[in-house]
């Protein structure tokens, strides 16, 4: 099943973070609202570079720690818009 949604955290030099469901109750039981991702999901899907804000359509497969989900077969749909410039401040 594929899953949508937004990257809300996301730690670039440890190289993780988690995509927030745009609908939790589509996700597995026992996940919640957000899917761990590794930088190695971004890279094999081509994606170099990433920011808190981008859309993803994902998929969810187990990861090695038991009883718990990693996103999958991530591919972005839609970049972060950049943040405003502000002058004079």
């Amino acid at each position: 099943m594929h899953y949508v949604g937004t990257l809300r955290k996301y730690d670039h030099q440890r190289g993780f973070g988690f995509i927030e469901a745009d609908d939790p109750q589509q996700l597995p039981p026992g996940i919640g609202r957000s899917v761990f991702v590794h930088v190695s999901a971004f890279l094999r899907a081509g994606v170099e570079t990433v920011e808190e804000g981008d859309r993803f359509e994902f998929d969810i497969t187990t990861a090695q720690q038991p009883g718990k989900y990693k996103a999958c077969d991530v591919r972005l749909i839609e970049e972060a818009p950049e943040a405003p410039v502000r002058f004079g401040t």
